[in-house]
C-alpha cells in the first residue's frame, strides 16, 4: 500500500507536519519538496513509526522598527536572528531582553514567532526584582522617555543602588554636557544659562513601512546618539581642514575645488555637529567653505541625496496655486497676490509672484507671524533662531529683483538671489545645524519640511492634526490635478 501525505502552505515561511504514517518494513521512504507542497511516500508491507518535522521554506528577512529607550533602529533579519541582531546592537543578553508590540499606544509582550513584517516593537530588558545589596526593588527596564526620573536617579545614589543601560547613558551625558565648552548655551535675558531644549524635530520619526516600502528618506540626525558616520583618517581630516581654510581666506575661491574639500569632510563635519552640537560660530571658524549658497545647497543634497534641493523648489512651483487656493477669498495677501500676477506683463514674473505669495501665505494658514523673515515693514524680535532679511518690504519681494541673506544663530550663512532660494536655504540651516523649530512658526517651519522637502522628520504626534489636514488637503488639490 502507498499512502502520500500533503500539507499546502500559504507562503513560504514556515509548514509544520506531524503525524503517524505506515512504513514499510525494509523498502526505502523519503522526503519530497515540490513548489508549495510537501509529499512524504511510503512503501508498501508498512510498519508504525512517528515522525515530526519543520521545514523551512525560505529565510525571509522581516523588516522590524526596533525602539530600546531613546535608541531606534530598522532591524533586517529572520526572526531566529532577530535576538541575537538586538541583543548585538544595544549589548544586551538575549536572554534578558523582552519584547512588545506597539500598536495604537498600546503595548502588548510578544514572542519572537510573534514578528511581523513592518511591526513596530519596544526592546526591554527583563526586570530585577530586588537589589541585591539593599533590598530595595528598583525597576531595570529600560524608559521610552528622553531622560530617566530624577527621582529614581537621586534614591539609587544615595542607597548606592544599581543602574539601568539608559541611567548610566543619561549620566555620562549629564557629565559630558557639563565639562564640554562647545555646547549650546544661550544666556537670557535674565542672565541664567538656558541650555537649548529637546528638540521638536527629532529625526527618527519615520513609520517603518513608509521607510522601507516607499523609500522615504530621513535624515542622519535622527539618532544622536547612536549616529557615527565612518570618520575619515585623523590627519587626513586635519589636513582638509586646513586647506579649506587656506581656500577661504584667499581672494578667489575655486568652487569646485571648495566642493571637493566640503564632500571629503562631510563625515567629520556631521559628526562635529550631531555629537558635540557646537555653536554655529564655532562651525563657521572650522569650515567656513561651508557659508555661501552653493555648498548649503550641496551639504542638504550630501545630507539627503543629490537632486533635493532642486526638488523642495519644484514643490514650492507645483503646490503654489493649491496653498492659495486654501485662504479666503477676501483674504489680503491672497488680493495682493492677485494684483501682483496682473500688474506683471510677463508669464515668468506672474509665476513668481504666485509662488511669493504662496510662500508668505502658508503662515497666514497657520495663524502664526511671520518671525523667519525680516523686512523693512517686517521687523520680527531678536533670535537666534535661523531667519531671513532683505532690504525691501513686503510688497516689493513679489518682484524678483531683491537680494535675501540668511542668518542663523546670528551668524550670516549665505545670500540668495530669490525667496525660493533663501528659503531652501532657511530650511537647510536647521538639517545642517541641527537646530529645533521655533515654537512661534512650528506649525510653518512643519510644512515647508513636509510640503516643499518632503522630508518626515518631525514626530507627527508634535504636530497640531489642523495642521497635518491642511498639508493633506493640499497634496491631495496637486494629486487630483495630475
Amino acid at each position: 500500500m502507498r499512502k502520500t501525505c500533503c500539507i499546502r502552505t500559504a507562503s513560504f515561511t514556515f509548514c509544520k507536519l506531524d503525524s503517524s504514517i505506515l512504513l514499510g518494513g525494509k523498502k526505502k521512504y523519503g522526503l519530497v519538496i515540490v513548489y508549495r507542497t510537501l509529499i512524504v511516500y511510503t512503501a508498501e508491507d508498512c510498519r508504525f513509526l512517528h515522525i515530526h518535522f519543520i521545514v523551512k521554506m525560505s529565510g525571509k528577512s522581516l523588516s522590524i522598527h526596533v525602539t530600546y529607550g531613546n535608541q531606534t533602529f530598522i532591524c533586517s533579519s529572520a526572526k531566529k536572528d532577530f535576538l541575537n541582531k538586538v541583543s548585538e546592537k544595544y549589548n544586551i543578553n538575549k536572554d534578558e531582553i523582552e519584547i512588545y508590540e506597539i500598536e495604537k499606544k498600546m503595548k502588548k509582550r510578544i514572542s519572537v514567532e510573534d514578528l511581523k513584517d513592518f511591526m513596530k516593537v519596544e526592546i526591554r530588558k527583563k526586570p530585577h526584582a530586588v537589589n541585591r545589596s539593599n533590598g530595595q526593588s528598583y525597576s531595570s527596564v529600560a524608559s521610552t522617555s528622553k531622560a530617566p526620573s530624577e527621582a529614581i536617579l537621586a534614591q539609587k545614589l544615595l542607597d548606592n543602588g544599581s543602574f539601568t543601560g539608559l541611567e548610566r547613558a543619561f549620566l555620562l551625558q549629564c557629565l559630558k554636557n557639563h565639562f564640554n565648552p562647545l555646547k549650546r548655551k544661550i544666556v537670557t535675558e535674565a542672565g541664567t544659562p538656558d541650555i537649548r531644549p529637546e528638540m521638536k524635530n527629532r529625526k527618527v520619526q519615520v513609520d517603518a513601512g513608509n521607510l522601507i516600502s516607499r523609500r522615504t528618506t530621513y535624515t542622519q540626525t535622527d539618532e544622536l546618539i547612536n549616529y557615527q558616520p565612518p570618520l575619515n583618517n585623523t590627519t587626513f581630516s586635519n589636513e582638509i581642514i586646513a586647506q579649506s581654510k587656506k581656500l577661504a581666506a584667499s581672494d578667489k575661491i575655486d568652487s569646485a575645488v571648495a566642493t571637493d574639500l566640503m564632500a571629503k569632510s562631510f563625515d567629520k563635519r556631521r559628526n562635529f555637529i550631531l555629537v558635540e552640537r557646537p555653536v554655529v560660530s564655532f562651525v563657521k571658524e572650522k569650515y567656513p567653505l561651508l557659508f555661501n549658497c552653493t555648498e548649503v545647497r550641496n551639504e542638504l543634497d550630501r545630507i539627503f541625496y543629490n537632486g533635493k534641493c532642486q526638488e523642495f523648489i519644484s514643490n514650492i512651483e507645483k503646490y503654489a496655486p493649491h496653498v492659495l487656493s486654501m485662504a479666503r477669498d477676501d483674504d489680503p495677501l491672497l488680493e495682493t497676490t492677485k494684483k501682483k500676477m496682473e500688474l506683471y506683463p510677463t508669464n515668468i514674473q506672474k509665476k513668481y509672484a504666485q509662488e511669493v505669495g504662496a510662500i508668505l501665505m502658508i503662515s497666514s494658514l497657520m495663524h502664526e507671524d511671520r518671525i523667519y523673515l525680516k523686512l523693512l515693514d517686517n521687523t520680527i524680535p531678536s533670535s537666534h533662531f535661523p531667519y531671513i532679511e532683505s532690504s525691501a518690504k513686503l510688497d516689493d519681494i513679489f518682484f524678483d529683483q531683491h537680494l535675501f541673506r540668511v542668518y542663523a544663530e546670528g551668524q550670516y550663512l549665505c545670500e540668495a538671489s530669490d525667496l525660493k532660494e533663501a528659503l531652501l536655504c532657511l530650511i537647510a540651516s536647521y538639517f545642517i545645524f541641527n537646530i529645533k523649530y521655533n515654537d512661534f512658526s512650528f506649525g510653518t517651519l512643519v510644512v515647508f519640511e513636509k510640503l516643499f522637502l518632503e522630508a518626515n522628520d518631525t514626530d507627527e504626534n508634535d504636530i497640531d492634526i489642523a495642521v497635518l489636514q491642511i498639508i493633506r488637503s493640499i497634496q491631495l488639490k496637486q494629486q487630483a490635478r495630475s
